[in-house]
């Protein structure tokens, strides 16, 4: 006879015979074969929706597998977590919401007879518990389910749902000491997760180093608040000069963070660990109220104005009040957006793409310029020309190489130049350093230039002085 256990399993991999289930399950209780006990046992150990165990069911019979397994067997926790998820219930509504996660437990489980055991932590995070034969072969098994859960799964939801862009950022930890807190095991397996670059590979398998990492970024953190009240956080610019005249004709606006003993952390310490916790977009509106303060300032002194590009993080996608609150902050200041030149990457599409362009196009619309940064640093996609409302392209330092750019190299930045020209895109190219390469681009049609060549990011007392040096100006004009 099937057993309760059996009958659960089937249950937990098979959605559609969930009718069957509870049938067989009224038909053992009303013969005797199982009792009320037992049947509440059930109750309690699994999730209602998925049919996956429950996060305390899960742990206990982890630990059970652990304490009974012989000297060679391995396993490992896997922690996952579905990307866009909160989107995906924004667009479609829960009820759709419900049917992918369903979708998601069922070839959790169904597919990998490695895969022993399974719970849904939360709303849009799982965790597996599977068993590992060997380690090198079982480390590719787990690139290769991770590339299904982030592959096929995606794109045939997609196919239902289209536009969900669903994937998976996962989480693996292998256990090497079978008599560890199981919770610890899952919490090593969730910091591996959390530390996916969300450009790069979709999985981490956890090491000791991420843990150091993690107490970083959480000391960080744990200072952030103060920061931000004390102001430790100093606006540095960086001029931008058109190649044909040399005049400065804008400066993008850099954030430092200078610690009250007067040490000074660069951004790539700190910022990566801010867009993880979300307090970028604090920081972003914070500089934006630092640059909108100081512009006031020029306008009231009379002075000749400049735009000031600003970076807009990524995780504004999840801002849903990002044109509330730059408006709010640009009104309060009285500052015309002309202005103001928002830097936005390619990557901050990736999730909520609609939402962004919407947001932009009503940014347009009021005057405000808008910059593709960073444009060609990664896989770029020319619809994302036409597709996003940039009236600006600002090509990648990588483009321009400290070692002579080869033929093919300029190739390349010719032809990006000559079609942004013909979509009446104005461009503006990073990281020169060298006068062959102002040069270079003056002869291929680029408008503007940044780099070292012409300027380090500088605090703002230093850009008055380089403002009001005639002779730059004329160093820049003769260059």
């Amino acid at each position: 006879m099937e057993s309760i256990v059996e009958i659960t399993k089937r249950y937990m991999q098979h959605d559609h015979q969930k009718q069957v289930c509870i049938e067989k399950l009224k038909d053992a209780l009303a013969k005797g074969t199982i009792t009320i006990d037992q049947l509440l046992d059930i109750a309690i150990s699994y999730d209602e929706l998925t049919g996956l165990m429950n996060f305390n069911y899960f742990k206990k019979t982890v630990s059970d597998i652990l304490l009974q397994s012989n000297a060679t067997q391995k396993f490992s926790i896997i922690y996952i977590n579905l990307v866009n998820f909160r989107y995906f219930n924004d667009k479609y509504g829960y009820e759709a919401g419900d049917d992918v996660l369903c979708d998601f437990a069922k070839e959790l489980t169904f597919h990998n007879k490695m895969i022993l055991c399974g719970c849904r932590d939360s709303a849009d995070k799982f965790i597996l518990f599977s068993e590992m034969s060997n380690y090198q072969a079982d480390e590719n098994m787990i690139k290769d389910k991770i590339n299904y859960y982030s592959g096929y799964f995606s794109e045939r939801e997609n196919k239902k749902y289209p536009g969900s862009n669903i994937s998976a950022k996962v989480g693996v930890y292998i256990i090497e000491d079978k008599t560890i807190n199981v919770l610890h095991a899952i919490d090593n397996a969730r910091l591996a997760q959390k530390d996916v670059n969300e450009l790069g590979a979709k999985h981490n398998i956890y090491n000791q180093n991420m843990k150091l990492r993690f107490w970083q970024s959480a000391e960080m953190m744990r200072s952030f608040s103060s920061a931000l009240a004390n102001r430790e956080f100093i606006v540095y610019y960086q001029p931008k000069v058109t190649l044909s005249s040399g005049d400065v004709v804008g400066v993008e606006a850099l954030v430092r963070w200078q610690k009250e003993n007067g040490k000074i952390i660069p951004p790539n310490d700190f910022i990566p660990q801010f867009e993880q916790t979300g307090a970028i977009i604090k920081l972003d509106l914070y500089v934006y109220e630092e640059v909108l303060k100081q512009i006031r300032n020029w306008v009231e002194m009379g002075l000749d104005i400049v735009p000031v590009s600003i970076n807009l993080s990524r995780c504004h996608a999840e801002n849903k009040n990002l044109y509330d609150e730059i408006m709010g902050l640009t009104k309060k200041y009285n500052i015309e957006p002309k202005y103001i030149e928002f830097e936005i990457t390619e990557s901050a599409f990736t999730n909520n793409a609609q939402y962004l362009i919407e947001v932009l196009t009503k940014f347009r619309e009021h005057g405000f310029n808008i910059s593709m940064d960073d444009f060609g640093a990664g896989y770029s996609f020319l619809n994302a020309l036409y597709e996003i409302p940039v009236n600006i392209l600002k090509l990648d330092k990588g483009f321009l190489k400290p070692s002579e750019v080869s033929a093919k190299q300029r190739e390349i930045i010719k032809q990006v130049v000559v079609l942004a020209k013909n979509i009446d895109l104005n461009i503006v190219c990073e990281g020169v350093e060298t006068k062959e390469q102002a040069e270079f681009l003056l002869g291929i049609g680029c408008d503007m230039a940044q780099g070292y060549f012409y300027a380090k990011p500088m605090p703002l007392e230093d850009l008055k002085h380089y403002l009001n040096n005639e002779k730059v100006k004329q160093q820049l004009r003769k260059s």
